[in-house]
């Protein structure tokens, strides 16, 4: 069997056929305008190729870019705090050779070279939620999609003096970033100009017959409380207008201009069904919704964290509580990882050392990887059979300490 190898770093001269390889083997479609785009985005020296017999066998990159982390609550919030993360992309195999071990040697790579630049995080979405648990992911941002009736009835919606206004994409631009920094939380990955850019992108080709996005603001267009992105697809039945409205993206700062927009969505004309594929678990249409029991909603996977640096990771991250144990970890990705590590750790920060001490609890680096933005419950990983404890109460202890005041949500798909 030939040996896969993997050459980093990627010529601009050879982008356009990496891109051609990635679109053929995803499925999609690029055109010249989202060429430009991803030239923009792309990292061309952390692009791997991998080679099986001389052939390109697959394709692997990532960008890196801040992660916002859970924060310390000692000031009595949840505040972010961030860390630069390895968001992994593009990985893609060509379909007749797989099985062969090509995978494994870019992910490998790819960690490994994270690991020599002193990154501390990976992170990525994956295409098929079984396929980076062997690799030490976990998934640690949830999401859900919705299907919300036209007119569907909000209860108690909080009142909101601001005026709603349709403004032009270009320039909503500034006062987009200020809601999206504003509204962060854990699992947001910064977006810098290329980022908004690609985010903005709304190519025909890409819309499933909606119309083009626009964009709705709740107050000031200038320095808004909030903002979301969507987009019509018509469609008539005998019986009139049977249209969907697409939500691409919600943010807002304050429950006010939050409720406005929903009942602005909820209530546009010529449309039958209000449909949102990325909304974080704990988003308040659910709780506005006078009838939770007339909307679809589907629980689905969303950013997966994999630790690279364990003890510095760790360290890095808020606690919401103190908590004192021996953990026993295995890493087959990341071996420097592997073994017995003491966290002590509390609202005050964080240490993290190797110990010989016995431990309170065994697990793969994967579950420490869900647990990470502080969505994931270890209680229940622990229930799942997947985290085992030598001393009662140590799941419990950490999984307090390791739980955020917010659900993690990456609104960003990359």
């Amino acid at each position: 069997m030939s040996t896969v190898d993997v050459i980093p770093g990627l010529a601009a001269a050879e982008l356009a056929a990496r891109s051609r390889f990635v679109e053929q083997e995803f499925g999609a479609t690029w055109e010249a305008a989202d060429d430009e785009l991803e030239q923009a985005i792309l990292p061309l020296p952390r692009f791997l190729s991998a080679r099986l017999g001389g052939e390109l066998a697959g394709t692997a990159f990532s960008f890196l870019l801040p992660l916002h982390l859970p924060g310390s609550t000692r000031s009595g919030s949840d505040a972010p705090v961030t860390e630069m993360s390895a968001a992994v992309s593009g990985v893609a195999v060509r379909a007749d050779l797989r099985r062969r071990g090509v995978l494994s040697a870019l992910m490998e790579r790819l960690l490994a070279d994270a690991h020599e630049r002193g990154e501390q995080l990976a992170c990525l979405w994956a295409s098929e939620a079984a396929i980076y648990g062997r690799f030490g992911f976990g998934m640690a941002a949830a999401r859900i999609a919705v299907t919300v009736p036209r007119g569907a009835p909000l209860q108690r919606v909080p009142a909101y003096p601001g005026r709603l206004s349709l403004v032009p994409l270009a320039d909503a631009l500034p006062g987009l970033r200020r809601v999206h920094q504003a509204c962060a939380r854990p699992g947001f990955l910064a977006r810098d100009d290329a980022f908004w850019a690609l985010r903005l992108h709304d190519p025909v080709h890409r819309r499933k017959g909606a119309a083009p996005m626009r964009c709705l603001v709740a107050g000031d267009p200038a320095d808004p409380d909030g903002y979301a992105l969507h987009s019509l697809a018509g469609e008539w039945a005998p019986n009139g207008p049977n249209g969907t409205l697409h939500v691409r993206e919600v943010l807002a700062r304050s429950p006010g201009a939050h409720a406005a927009l929903w009942t602005w969505l909820t209530t546009t004309d010529l449309t039958s069904t209000v449909c949102a594929e990325h909304l974080p678990v704990d988003d308040a249409l659910l709780t506005l919704l006078a009838n939770p029991r007339s909307v679809g909603a589907t629980w689905g996977d969303g950013l997966h964290v994999r630790l690279v640096d364990l003890p510095a990771a760790l360290c890095a991250r808020g606690w919401a509580a103190p908590v004192d144990v021996v953990l026993e970890v295995a890493d087959r990705s990341c071996r420097w990882n592997a073994g017995r590590w003491r966290l002590t750790a509390g609202p005050d920060g964080a240490t993290c050392a190797r110990t010989a001490a016995d431990p309170d609890l065994s697990c793969d680096v994967a579950d420490l990887g869900a647990v990470h933005l502080g969505g994931t419950s270890l209680q229940q990983l622990a229930a799942a059979g997947r985290v085992s404890e030598w001393t009662p109460g140590a799941v419990r202890s950490l999984s307090v300490a390791a739980r955020g005041e917010v659900a993690p949500w990456s609104p960003m798909v990359f």
